[in-house]
């Protein structure tokens, strides 16, 4: 079961995951962080930086929650989360 961190509620979360999604939507509008990182396994820096800004709020929000994510496969980075 999930547990939240203290001085931290849902509705803050879901405020927060929402302006992730604005930004990774905008830069999508932008044309932005589209090149390729990993051009085998068609990975763009856009997949980093949205994976690192949800694993983020995931974080701030939930105690000892382990992440699993397809990006850890290639983004070293990745897997401090």
């Amino acid at each position: 079961m999930l547990k939240l961190n203290k001085n931290c509620n849902l509705d803050d979360f879901e405020k927060d995951f929402k302006k992730i999604g604005n930004q990774i939507h905008s830069w999508q509008i932008k044309n932005t962080n589209k090149d390729f990182i990993d051009k085998q396994n068609f990975k763009l820096s856009a997949d980093t930086a949205s994976d690192n800004l949800i694993k983020s709020i995931i974080k701030k929000y939930f105690k000892k929650t382990p992440i699993l994510s397809e990006e850890n496969r290639y983004i070293k980075t990745s897997k401090n989360f």
